[in-house]
């Protein structure tokens, strides 16, 4: 089956490449032995590429186009807003390349420490062929929604710092505007400067997926959610106003069954999406709630947490996932 998906790709994007560009010079490079990761994700889900001959002939041909450099003041024009679109993304030793293929254009958003450029774009008659036949694909699961995941930043002295969160294009909504990653300027109170504004966290959501599985967890009755998850978020290591932010945010979503299965993700999180800090914090908490509504209470085994203890430069994310 994903033989003959990648045939059909790899004949559709030879069709978006067959007319020469009359504009444009730039050629984008992907050094195929770097490759990490191919992934074609749409509305419907997502599918895995194998990397071999049949896939890397699909970035051949991407790589063929003639592309032209946009300016980062006219991206907002050009980014898919449209429910018709496909991203191939490809994830590299150093660095991520994003196609974003949509009705007659090709927005490519490198992010590779040897480009000098920012954003591509390419346009050509076929590519809203291309996203036609694309609807006909069977994507092989379909995404979770990374509810609020938000990132606080506690220096120990006034410090820029850059975030970025990869794959980027999971992310769906940001405030403030994720552009690449942010760099912000720090207070050890934890107020973060952006673009002279001032924000108490960076927030973001994003779909993701995952196979979820509840190996291990707890059943919590509605009643005693709230005590439930005060002592769970001090274990591990969120301050009073994060947990704050944290249990005001998930309590209405958890309040809506008699009975819901939790779980904690804590260094799996890495698995899920990646998260840079430069510089490198000296502590850094990152805490992904699953959970599932129940009607009826279920047995499971109870998941063993591990105490966090704050020190130094600090930084700290948490999200959750309803699983339904």
């Amino acid at each position: 089956m994903k033989k003959i998906l990648l045939l059909i790709l790899m004949v559709f994007l030879l069709l978006s490449c067959q007319q020469k560009y009359d504009q444009g010079n730039i050629e984008i490079d992907i050094n195929n032995d770097e490759i990490k990761v191919i992934r074609i994700y749409s509305s419907d889900g997502m599918l895995n590429l194998e990397i071999n001959d049949e896939s890397k002939k699909i970035l051949d041909l991407l790589e063929k186009v003639k592309y032209e450099e946009l300016l980062e003041d006219d991206l907002d024009n050009h980014l898919p807003i449209e429910e018709e679109y496909y991203t191939i993304g490809v994830d590299m030793l150093i660095g991520h390349y994003t196609f974003y293929l949509m009705n007659d254009k090709v927005l490519v958003i490198p992010f590779k420490q040897d480009e000098t450029y920012d954003y591509l774009i390419a346009t050509h008659e076929d590519i809203r062929t291309l996203v036609d036949e694309f609807n006909n694909l069977e994507f092989n699961s379909t995404p979770f929604k990374v509810g609020k995941p938000v990132i606080y930043i506690y220096p120990e002295e006034m410090m820029e710092v850059e975030i970025k969160i990869k794959p980027e294009e999971i992310i769906t909504t940001s405030y403030p505007r994720y552009k690449g990653g942010w760099k912000i300027t720090a207070s050890p109170e934890g107020v973060l400067d952006y673009l002279n504004h001032q924000y108490a966290y960076l927030f973001w959501e994003g779909e993701i997926i995952h196979d979820f599985e509840f190996a291990d967890g707890f059943i919590v009755k509605n009643e005693d959610t709230v005590p439930f998850l005060e002592e769970k978020l001090d274990i591990l290591g969120l301050n009073f106003r994060e947990k704050n932010d944290f249990i005001t945010y998930w309590l209405p979503e958890l309040e809506q069954y008699q009975y819901n299965k939790i779980r904690f993700l804590t260094s799996e999180v890495e698995d899920l999406v990646e998260l840079d800090v430069h510089p490198q914090p000296d502590t850094l908490i990152r805490i992904y709630m699953i959970f599932e509504g129940l009607h009826v209470s279920e047995m499971l085994n109870e998941q063993e947490l591990k105490s966090t203890k704050r020190t130094g430069y600090t930084v700290v994310e948490w999200g959750g996932m309803e699983i339904k």
